[in-house]
């Protein structure tokens, strides 16, 4: 997260083993912590809703989200809980479809709001750090 003077104001901190945070290289790292505007949701609040077309990705650096799908007869039913370190958010900006699902702030959470466009040059800009995306969405199947 850049400051007024260009400095990186995320807390130093240790991210998940299981998240995309802890698996990049320090470069590709911080070059995505710097992207988008940092947020602070309240618990009970909507980060993303299931079927909007809206196509923001979050990286969360602080609190927990759950993600939450609907079924066909429209139960909810919770996907997973996600974390610091993790991204939510980043499948409708890299195929273009309505979300799949929602993800609700469980605790006060903090995240950076990167744009797609934003998101997308970063991969196209940093092959590893693309590659890394792909393992972590592959694990996630």
């Amino acid at each position: 997260m850049a400051s007024r003077d260009g400095r990186i104001d995320a807390p130093v901190r240790h991210w998940g083993p299981d998240t995309l945070l802890h698996t990049l290289g320090d470069e590709d790292r911080t070059v995505l912590l710097a992207l988008g505007a940092r947020r602070t949701f309240e618990p009970g609040a909507a980060l993303i809703g299931e079927g909007s077309t809206d196509a923001d990705i979050f990286v969360l650096l602080d609190g927990y989200c759950k993600v939450l799908g609907n079924t066909m007869d429209g139960r909810a039913v919770l996907l997973s809980i996600r974390g610091h370190g993790d991204l939510v958010g980043e499948l409708a900006a890299l195929d273009h479809k309505p979300r799949s699902a929602s993800v609700v702030a469980l605790t006060t959470v903090v995240a950076r709001v990167v744009t797609p466009r934003a998101f997308v040059g970063y991969l196209r800009d940093r092959p590893t750090a693309a590659t890394a995306l792909q393992t972590a969405l592959l694990n996630d199947l």
